[in-house]
């Protein structure tokens, strides 16, 4: 006699119906959020918070049916849930997708998620070309190597087949669904968890040149952890106004914090081996930092292999402000 399954899912401001009477998802007519704020613990609409990013609220949500996640042979489901309170369209604010999805053979079983506008990418399939079981604790999320050559399970972190930037467009706010598909015949797929990671700090991504147009030779030549900050102060002092990458991480005002600045090589450096626990990162782009070469070029990272380069000034990069505290 099977046992009663618990479906998870992960999701911002989260609104589903706790319980169904048949293996379809009712979806309530008004999602709803919380007006308090939740701790790790806490519950609400039938689940469990598990996660806090200081601004938004992910959680569990349970569903006791004996057979609600099962997925049949041949068969196609669609677990919806609702992300409120994100303004605006998706853009880079979707991070990244986990779940864990038990099956004999992921050779024959298609991930989608499907954004609120009707758009579909496929998260999984088209690069598994190993046979084998399981999806286990697997993370979707740009900028990783492909599943391409790997045997399952799968542990661990992967690019999407089609790129997250197909769903742009869409509203963030809205009902959001993971479809499975299983393509076998003798097998049948149990979703046990699925949580689906959303940049609710909303911190901006911006493209600036290093300098003010003036090549200037300055004294921010700090490399290690802890002289960004010395950097940054130095590049304005010569630099004056503008918009440049060390004046706009001095100007940034977020969330009542005005300690930011344009992080040295090194500290980028750090950020990159910590890029997957940062929001809003751009994995594929270069990085300005504050080091200094010369009067001409200053040191720069790809967020995609981690490789530093020297490059003119004036070249435009992405900008990330960090504080230290």
């Amino acid at each position: 006699m099977r046992t009663i399954k618990q479906i998870i899912f992960g999701v911002f401001l989260i609104s589903l119906v706790s319980s169904c009477n048949d293996k379809d998802i009712i979806e309530p007519t008004t999602p709803t959020v919380p007006t308090t704020p939740l701790a790790i613990g806490d519950s609400y609409q039938g689940g469990t918070i598990f996660y806090l990013d200081g601004t938004g609220q992910h959680g569990l949500i349970v569903a006791p049916k004996d057979d609600y996640n099962l997925i049949l042979p041949g068969a196609t489901r669609s677990f919806d849930f609702y992300v409120s309170g994100v303004t605006g369209n998706v853009g880079t604010q979707l991070q990244k997708v986990n779940f864990t999805i038990t099956h004999q053979d992921v050779f024959n079983l298609r991930v989608k998620l499907k954004a609120p506008n009707g758009i579909i990418i496929q998260l999984a399939y088209n690069a598994v070309t190993v046979h084998g079981p399981n999806y286990t604790n697997t993370t979707i999320q740009t900028g990783f190597p492909t599943m391409t050559g790997i045997s399952p399970p799968f542990t661990g972190t992967y690019s999407p087949d089609q790129a997250f930037s197909n769903l742009s467009s869409s509203t963030a706010s809205g009902k959001w669904s993971i479809i499975i598909v299983n393509e076998s015949t003798t097998y049948t797929a149990e979703l046990i968890n699925s949580t689906v990671t959303f940049n609710t700090i909303n911190f901006p991504v911006i493209m600036k040149p290093w300098n003010n147009g003036s090549n200037i030779l300055t004294t921010s030549t700090g490399t290690v952890i802890g002289t960004g900050q010395a950097n940054t102060t130095s590049i304005i002092s010569y630099q004056g106004n503008g918009g440049y990458a060390a004046k706009e991480c001095n100007d940034l005002d977020i969330s009542g914090y005005t300690d930011w600045y344009l992080p040295s090589i090194n500290e980028l450096t750090e950020m990159y081996n910590q890029r997957a626990n940062i929001s809003g990162i751009n994995t594929s782009a270069y990085y300005w930092s504050s080091s200094q070469v010369n009067a001409t070029n200053a040191y720069r990272k790809l967020f995609s292999s981690g490789t530093n380069s020297s490059v003119s000034k004036s070249t435009m990069c992405c900008v990330r402000a960090i504080r230290s505290f």
